[in-house]
């Protein structure tokens, strides 16, 4: 009888027998589990205030090994808290810390409230004898969040390694995730709560416009508060208002920061104040006047105005204002000494000197075209038994002052005449003027003595 099949099958099943009797060892767990207290995958921070000083989150981490051999846990920022535009969450607003005493075995490495790093960060080092383990890790956000509100998100790789190399290591990812808003409180209004910031010229209370400015932040950075015209004013008739009689002024701060003086308005950007870093509660009141409207056609005019909060981490607070400023028409004639429309002559007759009669002339225009003054003269110099002077005795001249800025048209002696006379025209704009108009009577032992006056009347008027 031939044995050798029989031997054959006894070596198959010896083999057989061998693969069930491998040590359970070579399957050792070896296993990662790392997850937020509140639940899911992700470590969600939500909604974080700008003012947020801390927001803390709950990660539990459960670590499974059977092998006998000592491990650790190795954590890096695989990527940063960055928002779509590429801005980020710097490292120093993001920690990590571990809670004490929520391990049973092994050794906690996470000094409190270190920062994320791209390095490896050693977290946690098992006993010796490699025993499976558990603990919590608390992650922070901490304030102040200097940064553009929107939704960060990022990465946190965990590495679990065995010290000896003998296991496989094993990986786990946590996203991570953060939406800074922008809370920020800013109300930026006139005093009537309309969008009209009206200046009128006149009345002390019409005189001015006023805007309120109230401000409640907590950035840890500082602000500005910032004005802009969107351009020029202009009256119905086209013409552009001269801003240097468009004035601000900043007053009633409460809030610690820096301010300019009164200054006039531009066609760029005025800062009306800057904060200091630390600034949360900011108050202000802008005034807005005009000064010597005369110089300035009248009119509506017209324009554009913003006031805006100007930070790093704020962006769109932005106040619009339709701006007005009106200036009322301007034509005033002053005339010094009155004289109640006549010019005396005393004691005529009775002496070898001239003599002198000055009065002084000023107008105050914004009507922007020419315009005249004229004086007429009612009746010839009689003194009070009718007794007249002629006329080649009575002459005018005129002196204008070192601003004059029209024409004077008696420069030299003129002898008066009954009826109108020109005495002035102004430029072109209309522009307000003085001059002075010098009467004098010649003297003469013809006169009888005694007091001679006369009836003159002046008036202005537009070309």
């Amino acid at each position: 009888m031939n044995n050798k099949p029989f031997a054959k099958l006894k070596v198959i099943l010896t083999t057989a027998t061998a693969w069930w009797l491998i040590p359970l060892a070579a399957w050792a767990a070896f296993s990662l589990s790392v997850v937020p207290y509140e639940g899911g995958y992700d470590l969600r921070f939500g909604k974080v205030g700008l003012g947020a000083q801390r927001i803390n989150k709950e990660v539990r981490v459960q670590i499974n090994s059977d092998a006998g051999k000592q491990y650790q846990l190795v954590q890096m920022a695989a990527e940063p808290l960055a928002n779509s535009q590429g801005g980020t969450i710097p490292s120093q607003n993001f920690l990590i810390s571990a809670v004490s005493g929520s391990n049973r075995n092994g050794v906690m490495n996470l000094p409190a409230g270190l920062p994320l790093s791209f390095g490896r960060t050693l977290v946690y080092t098992s006993n010796s004898a490699g025993v499976a383990d558990s603990f919590v890790l608390v992650y922070s956000l901490q304030g102040p969040f200097n940064m553009a509100p929107g939704l960060y998100r990022g990465k946190v790789v965990f590495t679990l390694e065995s010290i000896s190399g003998s296991e496989t290591p094993v990986t786990a990812v946590m996203n991570v995730s953060a939406e800074i808003e922008s809370s920020a409180i800013v109300e930026i209004k006139t005093t009537n709560g309309s969008n009209l910031l009206a200046v009128r010229s006149g009345s002390d209370n019409l005189s001015q416009a006023q805007v309120l400015i109230n401000i409640s932040v907590n950035l840890g950075s500082q602000f500005r508060v910032v004005q802009s015209l969107a351009g020029p004013l202009f009256n119905q008739a086209g013409d552009e208002l001269n801003l240097s009689g468009l004035t601000y002024e900043v007053s009633g701060i409460s809030g610690s920061g820096y301010h300019v003086g009164p200054a006039a308005l531009s066609l760029g950007q005025d800062t009306l104040f800057t904060s200091d870093p630390s600034s949360g509660q900011v108050s202000l009141v802008v005034t807005y006047c005009l000064v010597n409207p005369e110089a300035y056609s009248a009119g509506i005019y017209r324009g554009k105005l913003k006031i805006y909060l100007e930070s790093p981490v704020l962006r769109g607070i932005v106040k619009d204002f339709d701006l007005e400023v009106e200036i009322p028409r301007v034509f005033d004639f002053v005339v010094a000494p009155e004289m109640g429309g006549s010019i005396l002559f005393r004691n005529v007759g009775r002496g070898d000197q001239p003599q002198i009669y000055q009065v002084a002339m000023s107008v105050r225009s914004n009507i922007g075209k020419r315009y005249q003054v004229t004086q007429e003269l009612l009746a010839e110099l009689a003194n009070s038994a009718g007794k007249i002077i002629p006329m080649e005795s009575f002459t005018l001249r005129q002196i204008g002052e070192e601003d004059t800025r029209g024409s004077l048209k008696y420069l030299q002696k003129q002898p008066m005449s009954l009826g109108s006379m020109v005495l002035y025209v102004s430029d072109a704009k209309g522009a307000s003027d003085s001059f002075q108009v010098i009467y004098e009577l010649a003297p003469s032992m013809k006169y009888a003595a005694g007091d001679y006056t006369t009836r003159i009347t002046y008036s202005l008027s537009e070309i």
